[in-house]
């Protein structure tokens, strides 16, 4: 991947991804902002009873961007290091 991101000739969309913390079996876990889980995924609570909380500190985001000519995605922060890499091979395109 290149170093910097040409935002101009890739797809984008932000995602936003909250660090929450499970009362009942004290993990932390990681959910998309707006798409809750309905059970911990450590332990398998149901939140209906436990609400998780949400450390409001720890929340970043994401942009998930697709290459337009290989239609490989890949997940950077919004400061621009990649977090999940593209397939091998995708850099060659260029």
């Amino acid at each position: 991947m290149a170093t910097s991101i040409n935002f101009h000739k890739t797809s984008n969309m932000a995602i936003e991804i909250n660090e929450m913390y499970c009362f009942v079996c004290e993990s932390v876990f990681y959910e998309l902002d707006g798409h809750e889980l309905e059970y911990c995924p450590k332990c398998g609570q149901n939140f209906e009873e436990y609400q998780p909380d949400c450390n409001d500190g720890d929340d970043d985001t994401y942009l998930l961007i697709v290459d337009p000519v290989t239609g490989i995605p890949a997940v950077v922060r919004r400061d621009g290091e990649p977090v999940l890499a593209p397939k091998e091979g995708a850099d060659k395109h260029e």
